[in-house]
């Protein structure tokens, strides 16, 4: 499994320049730190040349019986590959920058969660699909009668 100090040492770069990115042990997270929390996880594999992160966003304001998350999986290759820092590092940015940046309020969540899944995704994405959280988000929002 990829080790802590190995992932702080593939995302310096990122945390270093970047003022809205902190790392605690295997996790990016993207501030600010509001009513949806944003990831990036590196969950490792069997292979210790595979980091396999994962970036994913859930709103903290999730009842303790509701599990709602939405997430995917970041390609990024072996860390054996003669470009993996360089390519990490430009996978997690444009990760942060495209699908996580949008996300910073619960009408910004609830606006993400109707559209379109995107490539690579997972989990149960369509908000509508879920009658129980999308009440929820919905109250959050006072759409709720």
């Amino acid at each position: 499994m990829t080790t802590v100090a190995e992932i702080k040492r593939w995302t310096r770069p990122i945390w270093e320049s970047r003022k809205d990115v902190v790392l605690r042990q295997r996790t990016l997270t993207v501030l600010p730190f509001s009513h949806v929390h944003r990831d990036i996880f590196f969950i490792g594999s069997a292979d210790r040349t595979n980091p396999c992160p994962q970036w994913g966003f859930r709103p903290v304001f999730t009842p303790a019986t509701l599990r709602a998350e939405w997430f995917g999986l970041i390609p990024t290759g072996h860390s054996t590959d003669a470009d993996f820092g360089t390519s990490l590092v430009a996978q997690l940015t444009t990760c942060i920058d495209k699908d996580l940046a949008p996300i910073t309020s619960v009408e910004d969540f609830y606006r993400v969660t109707s559209g379109q899944r995107p490539p690579g995704a997972g989990g149960l994405w369509q908000l509508s699909r879920n009658g129980e959280f999308h009440a929820v988000v919905l109250a959050a929002l006072g759409r709720l009668e």
